[in-house]
C-alpha cells in the first residue's frame, strides 16, 4: 500500500517497501525537473520508518497522533515571551495550532501565561 501527501511545496511519500520508495526518487526528479523546472534539496530528501515520525508543516506526525515539532514550540514560546497583551490574535493562533495535534498540556500553559480564561470570562480581549 503506498500513499502521497502534499503541502504547496512540501510532500511526503510512504511505502510499506523502502525499495520501492528509493526507486520513485529518479522518477520523481525527471518529472520535477521536465515537467514543473524544479529540483528536490538534497538535504531534505529523508527516507526513514514512519514509527520514527515525519516532520512535516511543524508537527511530527506518527502513525496515530501527531506532536508539535521541538522547534516550533520554542519559536512559538520566544513570540509569546515578546507578546502583545492587548492583542490575542497570536494566542488564538497558537490555540488553534494545538488543536491539530496532542497539545493539551501546551495549550493549558499558554492559557495560564496568558490569563486567556479570565480574559475571556469577563470580556476583556474584545472589548467591543
Amino acid at each position: 500500500m503506498s500513499y502521497y501527501i502534499r503541502y504547496t511545496d512540501d510532500f511526503v511519500f510512504l511505502h510499506e517497501n523502502p525499495v520501492a520508495l528509493a526507486s520513485l526518487l529518479p522518477i520523481i526528479r525527471r518529472y520535477l525537473f521536465e515537467e514543473l523546472a524544479l529540483d528536490l534539496h538534497p538535504n531534505k530528501i529523508i527516507l526513514t520508518k514512519l514509527k520514527r515520525g515525519i516532520d512535516f508543516l511543524g508537527y511530527v506526525v506518527l502513525p496515530h497522533h501527531r506532536v508539535l515539532r521541538t522547534k516550533t514550540k520554542r519559536r512559538m514560546w520566544k513570540a509569546l515571551m515578546e507578546w502583545d497583551r492587548n492583542d490575542f490574535a497570536p494566542v488564538e493562533s497558537y490555540r488553534g495550532m494545538l488543536k491539530q495535534c496532542n497539545g493539551y498540556a501546551i495549550d493549558k500553559k499558554i492559557r495560564e501565561f496568558t490569563n486567556y480564561d479570565e480574559c475571556w470570562k469577563y470580556g476583556v480581549m474584545f472589548p467591543f
